[in-house]
């Protein structure tokens, strides 16, 4: 490339400030620099006047994390979300109640054994005095199966009633957590 006149070089400075030349329009606008100090006076208040990069200004920079409540805020307080808040959280208290309703119906099987139990002791007792033995003798049998069969199920039940109360008690944990802004392994109230 030929020897560059003052107002070419101007034009292609803020290219060349920014390192978008080619290698040899490159050389003639730094060969013509270092020849016209009126050039290289634009060109030095040009860098002057170009803003820091990003990696520059780094201690200026305000952390984010001074503006997450503030971002919740804003959030929480459109008209949009807070409706879609208000439908997830009788959605989780829905979701509980049917867990707790399908604990209490699991309950319905052992009482309703017990009683099975109770009411052939009894029509047993009955049958043994008013009929043959035999009658007294199976339903006094049925009595006791019934009665087994309550206990065992008493205690799967039980079992399912622990593990669902931890299961909440875990899942509540971690909404509050969640809530508060801790992190998953931050957990110490136990």
């Amino acid at each position: 490339m030929n020897e560059l006149d003052c107002p070419v070089a101007r034009d292609l400075l803020p290219l060349y400030a920014e390192a978008m030349l080619s290698p040899e329009s490159g050389a003639a606008v730094e060969a013509h620099l270092s020849a016209c100090p009126a050039c290289r006076e634009k060109y030095e208040a040009m860098k002057a006047a170009v803003p820091a990069g990003p990696g520059e200004n780094l201690e200026k920079a305000v952390p984010l994390k001074r503006y997450y409540l503030h971002l919740a805020l804003i959030i929480l307080g459109s008209p949009l979300w807070f409706p879609l808040l208000l439908t997830a959280l009788a959605l989780a208290l829905t979701f509980c109640i049917l867990l707790w309703t399908a604990d209490a119906a699991c309950w319905c099987v052992p009482l309703s054994l017990a009683a099975c139990a109770a009411a052939g002791l009894a029509a047993g007792g009955a049958a043994l005095a008013l009929f043959p033995p035999a009658n007294g003798v199976f339903l006094l049998g049925c009595a006791a199966a019934c009665a087994g069969l309550a206990v065992l199920s008493a205690h799967l039940c039980l079992l399912l009633t622990r593990l669902l109360a931890r299961f909440m008690k875990t899942l509540f944990r971690r909404m509050k957590n969640l809530a508060a802004g801790k992190k998953k392994g931050a957990n110490t109230d136990d």
